[in-house]
């Protein structure tokens, strides 16, 4: 059901985030729009096989991973001693969602952390996503500090020991 992501299926994963972009559209929530993520983005998640999708019929969800990221260096990280991995762009068809592919998905995250011996996972949060903010505290994510990113304004981050 979760597997890694491939250039094919890009028109696909596309269209999902287009849906997820119109369904927050025009709502504090989310950082998400026309411009992030775009198309750029998400092929290189695919190229660098770093994005996972999760697909019965049809590409419900997805979530990108990877290593170390310079812009984490300035939190003060409380697991930072060993590795880490990094999730991104965590996002569930609107049709699906409530259905738990988002905790499938963060499952899996763990389960390839451990794999890789990694001692938690890192993320951050657009401050004003209270649904992914609850959603990753459920799961036992602990808020770590803020960063800003340049035109894209201060984000909270979040790490889950594991």
């Amino acid at each position: 059901m979760i597997k890694v992501a491939e250039l094919k299926d890009l028109p696909s994963i596309m269209k999902l985030v287009a849906r997820v972009i119109n369904q927050v559209a025009g709502t504090p929530e989310s950082a998400w729009n026309i411009n992030y993520p775009n198309q750029e983005i998400i092929a290189n998640d695919i190229r660098s096989q770093a994005l996972y999708v999760y697909q019965e019929k049809t590409i419900q969800g997805i979530i990108t991973l990877t290593g170390d990221t310079e812009e984490y260096s300035m939190i003060s990280w409380k697991y930072s001693s060993g590795p880490f991995l990094v999730l991104h762009r965590l996002c569930v068809d609107p049709q699906h969602q409530g259905t738990g592919i988002a905790k499938r998905l963060i499952t899996f995250a763990e389960d390839m952390a451990k794999e890789k011996g990694c001692e938690s996972l890192q993320l951050d949060i657009y401050p004003y996503n209270s649904k992914a903010r609850n959603l990753y505290e459920q799961h036992g994510f602990i808020y770590a500090g803020t960063m800003s990113r340049p035109n894209r304004g201060k984000f909270l981050c979040y790490e889950k020991p594991l």
